[in-house]
């Protein structure tokens, strides 16, 4: 009995010590364990500053190509049309904006058989031409007080391609417009290029089909540029009365002279 007793005991002791070194060795592992998850960890990507997109540029030689097209001098434009209608128009500065266009502005004035009623004083409008890397538009803002639509002058077309492209015949392009909500589609090309003494002169013609009011349904415009003028004749299809077709196919206006500011007047020859 004694014997066993004396087994028994050292028996005893060992589990304990051994119970007594489990709980350290787990302690190690999972530190050991934390420690290889927390080294494993990758770091966080360093964030890139964002990007700014590269800013578009156009070649000067490609902005000034249509140059010629502009009346930049001081004198006066003066059109005159049918029915006493009339008015004057002078350069008034070019910006360039953003190095991808640039932008030729006119200051305008009516002067047509209305006057100025209740001695308000001139009837205003400002017509912009911007040029891009491939075409010209024209965009009107008309301050004429007795005028209900601000974004056009003559043409039903609001903001007006003049060129899309090369100047060269068969040129031809498309732009949507609308008209009290109504999207409406025109088709404009250049139907001739021509010498005027030594000024190059191009006329471009827009058709607008499907729009109640004109003959056969369909809106006609011809415009004429001339080389050192810009625009000296536009003439369009005007509306029916009552169904009834108009007496004449097209009417309009054309760059009658220049005046100076001393009055002498330089007539423009067709």
């Amino acid at each position: 009995m004694k014997k066993l007793k004396g087994l028994i005991l050292p028996l005893v002791m060992s589990l304990v010590v051994l119970a007594g070194c489990a709980p350290k060795g787990e302690e190690n592992v999972k530190t050991e364990a934390n420690k290889t998850v927390e080294e494993t960890k990758k770091p966080e990507e360093t964030k890139k500053p964002e990007e700014k997109p590269v800013e578009e540029k156009v070649d000067a030689e490609v902005l000034n190509r249509f140059d010629k097209y502009f009346y930049k001098g001081k004198d006066e434009l003066i059109y005159i049309g049918m029915a006493e209608y009339g008015f004057m128009a002078k350069y008034h500065k070019e910006d360039v904006k953003d190095a991808k266009e640039k932008v030729v502005v006119y200051e305008g004035a009516m002067r047509d058989g209305m006057g100025e009623p209740d001695g308000k004083g001139p009837r205003k409008f400002t017509v912009s031409y911007t040029i891009d890397k491939d075409k010209i538009v024209e965009k009107i803002d008309n301050r004429d007080y007795v005028k209900n639509k601000k974004t056009i002058l003559n043409s039903i077309i609001e903001n007006f391609v003049v060129v899309k492209g090369e100047v060269k015949v068969g040129s031809k392009w498309e732009q949507g417009f609308k008209i009290e909500d109504k999207e409406y589609k025109a088709v404009t090309e250049i139907k001739s290029l021509d010498k005027k003494g030594d000024k190059d002169e191009f006329v471009v013609e827009s058709t607008v089909k499907d729009i109640k009011g004109y003959k056969d349904n369909t809106y006609v415009e011809r415009r004429t540029y001339r080389e050192g003028l810009g625009l000296i004749m536009l003439e369009y299809r005007p509306t029916m009365v009552n169904g009834q077709e108009p007496m004449d196919d097209f009417i309009g206006y054309s760059l009658n002279y220049l005046k100076d500011k001393d009055g002498n007047v330089n007539v423009i020859e067709r």
